[in-house]
């Protein structure tokens, strides 16, 4: 008697036995059962072709030619499944700035009982783009089979743009994996964190004119240089400039350093230029002169404040000149009448008011001076670089003209800013001389 085994994956196994119930004769005897063993190790194929698992034994003998056969069948029970994990692998976190460069890793893993065909993985970025996965790595063979309990390993890169900081969320990577066991898709995420801040920083400088100022009618540039120093896009900027005399001043359209796109991008410098005219007002006032540039904007409401400071250095000072511009010279005889001019002028830098002028006359007594005839404007203020015109007339007298000595008209001019007194004069000579006549007349008279 022959018996031969068919094992369940089709290959001829090996029996064990007969062990003999009756006699070990190598006969069948009447009655007698002879006890094969055989085993079989379930291989994965037979997993994964899913049909229940047949041995077949067969037997012939010399009196049954046969085949007798006899078939043990087993089921299977297997299902497919797996999972998918994403981490940032490397990078800063939280995110901090734009261009910083998160390292993803995916692994996708067989965790059921059967071998997963056509798996395929697909990558969507934070920014919604569609990334290429670098793999995948596979753990036991490269079979493009995930076998079971393998794990396949992907990688992929993702810059940060400035969009994602601007956005403020955190941001999501997320790989999708189907195959043919799981169609799935299977989903997994990884989240990073943003951490970044609006600011900006504001400085004025005095880029041209005189430092310090000595006079009305100079003109001061200035220079405002506005620095997004934060990680944001910073929208909405608006610089607004106030001019030393209080006045809102007008900047100039802003100079963008990296892009003209009305953005303040981080890391850019906005430029404007703005100038201004001195007045006499800024130099009477004798304080420096501060412009102040205030700027807000969308993200960093403020204001922002800088301020540029230029120092004031003028004095008051006048000179007072009189002539003689009428009237013997020398003078010959009473009753002569001598015209005098003064003249004030303003020779420094600072309007000059309270300006009192007060006349001597050559006999002692006070002059009465004509008002000033102002040569700038009527404001009784002696404006810079103005002068006052005053006149006055004296008649010589004969106490004059015996004195002998020559006439002298001083003025003297006191103001609030030059006290003084200021002191002019002018000498007239006197030219005349002592002289008599004698005439004597005699009459004779005749006696007769």
């Amino acid at each position: 008697m022959a018996a031969s085994d068919l094992l369940p994956d089709g290959s001829t196994g090996t029996l064990t036995g007969p062990a003999e119930s009756i006699s070990a004769n190598s006969e069948l005897n009447v009655g007698e059962s002879w006890i094969y063993t055989i085993s079989y190790t379930v291989t994965q194929t037979d997993m994964d072709a899913g049909t229940e698992l047949t041995n077949t034994v067969s037997v012939v003998t010399t009196r049954f030619p046969g085949p007798t056969l006899a078939s043990a069948l087993t089921p299977l029970s297997a299902s497919a499944s797996l999972t998918v994990d994403k981490v940032r692998s490397d990078g800063t976190d939280p995110v901090t700035a734009a261009r910083e460069i998160i390292d993803y890793t995916i692994t996708v893993q067989n965790t059921g009982g059967l071998t997963i065909t056509g798996v395929a993985a697909s990558d969507l970025l934070p920014d919604g783009s569609a990334g290429s996965l670098t793999g995948p790595t596979e753990s036991i063979s490269a079979n493009s089979e995930l076998n079971v309990g393998e794990s396949w390993t992907y990688t992929i890169s993702y810059t940060v743009t400035q969009t994602d900081m601007d956005a403020g969320t955190e941001l999501t990577n997320t790989v999708s994996v189907v195959s043919d066991q799981v169609p799935g898709p299977t989903l997994a995420s990884a989240l990073t964190p943003l951490s970044a801040s609006a600011s900006l920083t504001v400085d004025k400088v005095r880029s041209n004119g005189t430092d310090p100022v000595t006079a009305e009618g100079e003109i001061i540039d200035y220079t405002i240089t506005v620095q997004n120093t934060g990680g944001l896009t910073i929208t909405g900027v608006a610089a607004s400039d106030l001019l030393p005399d209080g006045s809102a001043g007008t900047l100039s359209a802003p100079a963008e350093s990296i892009s003209a796109n009305g953005e303040l991008n981080v890391g850019e410098s906005w430029i404007y230029t703005i100038s201004y005219t001195v007045t006499q007002t800024d130099v009477d006032a004798g304080t420096e002169l501060t412009n102040t540039v205030s700027v807000v904007s969308d993200q960093v409401p403020g204001p922002t404040l800088a301020s540029a400071l230029t120092p004031l250095s003028a004095s008051a000072s006048l000179t007072v000149d009189k002539v003689q511009t009428n009237g013997p010279d020398p003078v010959t005889a009473t009753g002569d009448i001598i015209d005098y001019t003064i003249t004030v002028q303003n020779t420094g830098g600072l309007t000059i008011t309270g300006v009192a002028a007060s006349d001597l006359l050559p006999d002692g007594s006070a002059g009465t001076l004509s008002a000033p005839a102002e040569s700038i404007s009527a404001n009784s203020e002696l404006n810079v670089g103005e002068s006052w015109i005053y006149t006055i007339s004296y008649t010589v007298t004969q106490t004059d003209m015996d004195a002998g000595t020559e006439l002298t008209n001083s003025v003297s001019v006191i103001s609030d800013q030059v006290p003084g007194p200021t002191v002019a004069s002018a000498l007239t000579p006197l030219s005349a001389s002592a002289s008599l006549t004698v005439d004597k007349s005699g009459q004779t008279e005749r006696t007769r």
